[in-house]
Order: structure tokens, then C-alpha cells, then sequence
């Protein structure tokens, strides 16, 4: 049980709903897209609770949160190492940090140059997300991976605790070359030609 959640990015606030139904006394949710944050406070009845602030202007969280959470908005984030320093620095010493992003060694095939969406601005492989974590003052101690069964073909959660500021703890490095040499089987002229296809479409939809 957690005594105190931190969402990020809460979205539509449809996890924030499951903890305050669980029974947890304390919970934010930090959300700045104006329509999922309406719903969250009107339609699910979240008021107040989530707001529309960026984390950086967040100076202090009392209480602590024991557990924070970031669901596919890691990976749009100007400086996410930034943003694990500042969790580091609010959060509960004891505290744990799950991150979910969609995972690059996911099976993306059938996609194309679809994989790669304009509004990522980085792309984790268990490793690579591992080794963020690590480098930025946290312990992974959990990492799980799906098949398709979220909103990508693939998507990996890691699960952290805060470690020793600054300290880098020995993990593995994804093989670069064997990365090159799938995305390239990816992103084919024909994926590329659909892709162009989608955003002359969007372009069309935005104009009416």
C-alpha cells in the first residue's frame, strides 16, 4: 500500500481513479493537455487534485510521494535525465519510480517509419532506459516488457528505487549494430511512402 501517488503526465486520470478508489490518502496527478485534464476533474470526479503544472515548477511535494509514475510521456520530455533528478530530489527516499515507454526491440515490423511518431523525442530499449535510471541517481530493480497488448506493438515498464546521487551501477549495453540493422529493415520505401501519405492526410483534417 502507498501512503502518497505522483502521476505524470496523468492523462485522462484513469489510474489516479484506481488509487484513490484503493484507499491511498494522498495523490496528484500533473497533467497539462486542457481536455484530458478537464476529464479527469469533472468526469471522474478528480478536481483539484490534478493540475495543470509543468513538474519544474514543482519546488516541493509534502508529502513525499512513495510512488511515482509516468506513463508514456518519458520519451516526449525536452530532458528526461532533468526530470529523474528532480523525482530523485522529491521523492520518498524509499519511494519506487515506474516508467513506461514504448520499447524499440518491440516487434514494430508491420509499422514502418510508423515507429518513429514526430512528437518522440528519445527511444528506450529495456537497457537503454535501465541505464538512465541507474546514471541518474536510481536502482532498477524491475523491468518488464509486453508483446502488443498496450497502445504499441511493444512497451517496456521499469520499476526504480532512488540509489546514491550520481552513481552508476554496471548494466549492459544494447548491441548498436544489431539496433541499426533492424531498424533499417523497418523503414522500407514503402513505409515511407505511407507515412507521407498520413501526415498529408492529418494536414488535410487540421484545415477544416
Amino acid at each position: 500500500h502507498f501512503h502518497s501517488v505522483l502521476g505524470v503526465g496523468s492523462g485522462l486520470g484513469y489510474f489516479l481513479e484506481g488509487v484513490r478508489a484503493s484507499g491511498c490518502p494522498h495523490w496528484m496527478g500533473l497533467e497539462l493537455g486542457d481536455n484530458f485534464r478537464k476529464y479527469a476533474q469533472e468526469t471522474l470526479g478528480l478536481g483539484s487534485t490534478v493540475r495543470g503544472e509543468r513538474y519544474e515548477h514543482i519546488s516541493a511535494l509534502d508529502p513525499a510521494p512513495d510512488l511515482v509514475v509516468m506513463f508514456h510521456v518519458f520519451e516526449h520530455l525536452e530532458d528526461p535525465a532533468g526530470f529523474l533528478r528532480w523525482a530523485h530530489s522529491r521523492m520518498d527516499a524509499q519511494g519506487t519510480l515506474v516508467i513506461e515507454v514504448p520499447d524499440l526491440i518491440g516487434d514494430w515490423s508491420h509499422m514502418g517509419i510508423g515507429n518513429f511518431h514526430t512528437a518522440h523525442r528519445w527511444y528506450f530499449t529495456p537497457t537503454t532506459l535501465s541505464n538512465m535510471l541507474a546514471k541518474n541517481g536510481f536502482v532498477p530493480f524491475f523491468v518488464t516488457r509486453d508483446s502488443g497488448d498496450g497502445i504499441y506493438p511493444g512497451n517496456v515498464r521499469v520499476f526504480a528505487r532512488p540509489g546514491v546521487p550520481g552513481a552508476i551501477y554496471p548494466l549492459p549495453n544494447d548491441d548498436a549494430d544489431q539496433l541499426r540493422t533492424m531498424i533499417r529493415k523497418w523503414v522500407r520505401p514503402a513505409s515511407i511512402a505511407r507515412a507521407a501519405a498520413r501526415l498529408v492526410m492529418q494536414a488535410i483534417r487540421s484545415k477544416r
